[in-house]
């Protein structure tokens, strides 16, 4: 069997194997939603030594459709499951579980990948158990906002926490915590300072309509 046929097969036990978990399949990654959380698991073969590794990760469905929103990308919303886990542009899920096993029989490369899955499957439970909400993934990403910051963001705004959102801003500018996301010639820090400004503004004509009453 050649490495092109082999990893052919795996890839093909894989998205097999995974419809028994209700996971979907593209190209080299499993992805599906469980209570309100979009996981995505990427897998990598590697044919000459009969191994596969990658990762498990996670995030809140709806921040990728608050970050289209921020960045005028809204129509994003309507392409297909699979795009949230492989578009450019994005709300990077957060991994949550490594894995790097050995195919111990190549023609039958289910058992181990079948096993894989299952292992895959238990830290789903445990993750959507200790991650409810919003707010529990929220704390979560503080533990390295140097690479976080566009999930902090973007939870804090989708907490209506708009304020906390532009200070944040502000100190990940004063410690050139950059965003990673360019959009002409602003990045994402601006259109969510822009953002939530507009959101501020809002509030705030709303409340003095409310005391001219």
């Amino acid at each position: 069997m050649t490495n092109k046929e082999k990893e052919k097969l795996y890839l093909n036990s894989i998205k097999q194997e995974s419809k028994k978990y209700s996971w979907k399949f593209k190209s080299y990654f499993t992805f599906k939603v469980v209570d309100n959380l979009y996981f995505v698991a990427n897998f990598y073969i590697v044919p000459k030594t009969n191994n596969i590794h990658g990762w498990l990760a996670f995030k809140p469905f709806c921040l990728d459709d608050l970050f289209w929103e921020i960045t005028d990308s809204i129509e994003n919303s309507k392409l297909p499951l699979s795009f949230r886990g492989e578009a450019a542009f994005q709300v990077t899920a957060d991994s949550i579980y490594d894995f790097d096993i050995l195919i111990h029989n190549e023609e039958k490369p289910e058992i181990e990948i079948g096993k894989l899955l299952s292992e895959i499957e238990i830290e789903i439970e445990k993750h959507k158990k200790d991650f409810p909400n919003i707010e529990r993934f929220l704390e979560k990403q503080y533990e390295n906002e140097n690479i976080h910051s566009v999930r902090i963001l973007t939870s804090l705004i989708k907490l209506e926490k708009y304020e906390e959102a532009i200070n944040k801003i502000t100190e990940y500018r004063n410690n050139d915590i950059g965003s990673g996301y360019g959009f002409g010639d602003k990045d994402y820090y601006d259109l969510a300072e822009e953002y939530c400004n507009k959101k501020l503004k809002k509030n705030e004509s709303f409340i003095k309509r409310l005391f001219k009453r």
